[in-house]
């Protein structure tokens, strides 16, 4: 039986509102996992991913998301123009 049915599928931007809506109604990683049809792991993971993204694109021309589909060369053009 396989607990997690998406795992290794990847998360799109409707999943990504979604999980934070979730976490910031305080559900636990167990539920949502279950929501989701993933592991805790993973959870945890795309919300780390999520906060970094937030952070790199604060203050910046861009949103979180643009953010997480960036490539290595487009993400230092823009910190090294300030944003």
């Amino acid at each position: 039986m396989n607990y997690a049915p998406n795992r290794g599928k990847p998360w799109t931007a409707d999943d990504d509102t979604v999980l934070m809506a979730l976490r910031a109604k305080h559900w636990s990683w167990r539920a949502i996992a279950t929501y989701f049809g993933r592991t805790t792991m993973s959870v945890a993971g795309r919300l780390t991913v999520l906060h970094k993204a937030e952070k790199f694109s604060a203050g910046g021309s861009i949103n979180p998301r643009q953010a997480l589909d960036l490539d290595t060369k487009q993400a230092g053009t823009i910190l090294d123009s300030g944003g």
